[in-house]
């Protein structure tokens, strides 16, 4: 899911960067719901599925997080994947 890259959400990744070492870092603020490779219609059908489900427009969160990852998206590779720093968005 895509969020909308706002002004809270820039000034957010400034003073986040500096934890990410990775030079080819792009800011995505983004949920992602499912790491498989997936053939295109079957990738397609579980996005129309899952977004069924949750169709709010608007979704809140209480909490971000950022993660070193890497782009091996394999089984093994995902599950060593691990948060950098936690943050929290309680008002």
């Amino acid at each position: 899911i895509q969020f909308e890259n706002n002004e809270l959400l820039k000034k957010l990744n400034k003073h986040l960067h500096p934890l990410d070492n990775n030079s080819d870092y792009k800011f995505n603020p983004h949920l992602s719901l499912l790491y498989k490779k997936l053939d295109r219609k079957t990738k397609q059908q579980l996005v129309n599925e899952i977004w069924s489900t949750i169709k709010p427009k608007i979704m809140s969160f209480d909490k971000i997080q950022l993660w070193s990852v890497t782009d091996d998206e394999s089984k093994e590779a995902v599950e060593k994947w691990k948060p950098l720093e936690s943050y929290s968005l309680a008002r």
